[in-house]
């Protein structure tokens, strides 16, 4: 009969929750993963631009209030 529906044995319905439940967290990772790289990208962007800006001469208040970056990193660029 086509309107037969078979249930789910209690251990396919465990597999298949873990198998999303995997997913998801993979999911999570990857976003969590994706954002942290834009951070690190965009830190390493500061230092590079303070980096060059100190070669310049420029003040270390003048390239604290450009790139947000504090005296003391400046200093040791």
């Amino acid at each position: 009969d086509s309107n037969f529906y078979q249930f789910l044995t209690d251990e396919e319905d465990k597999e298949m929750l873990k198998n999303a439940y995997l997913e998801q967290g993979i999911e999570k990772g990857i976003i969590q993963g994706i954002e942290k790289g834009l951070i690190q990208g965009i830190e390493q962007n500061k230092i590079d631009n303070a980096r060059k800006m100190k070669l310049r001469n420029m003040s270390y208040d003048v390239i604290g209030d450009i790139t947000g970056l504090d005296a003391k990193l400046i200093a040791s660029l």
